[in-house]
């Protein structure tokens, strides 16, 4: 004779994993966090702007064709554009920061 394996019942669902509750953390220290990140990001685009800027030097010393330089100075803009944004976004940090005697 065949054994018959044992039907699962609906309400018995596998348990989810635990998870792990977030740790609290204070304004003034959301807001450190915050402003080293962006500070971080601001000097990550600036080294690439000054790679960019170096590379634009370069393609038009040595004559590079000319969609090449267009393709260069977009970059650069972009970038530029983006290191401006962010510096003003440090600038806000800032200022919230001396409006909460931080």
């Amino acid at each position: 004779m065949l054994k018959r394996s044992k039907k699962r019942s609906a309400a018995a669902k596998p348990k989810k994993p635990s998870r792990k509750k977030p740790v609290k953390t204070s304004r003034n220290q959301s807001l450190e966090k915050n402003r080293k990140a962006h500070w971080k990001a601001f000097r990550d685009l600036q080294k690439e702007a000054s790679k960019a800027w170096l590379k634009l030097q370069k393609d038009v010393r040595r004559k590079a064709a000319p969609s090449l330089l267009v393709q260069d100075r977009n970059r650069l803009a972009l970038l530029l554009g983006e290191c401006d944004y962010m510096i003003r976004e440090c600038m806000d940090f800032a200022m919230r920061a001396q409006r909460l005697n931080y």
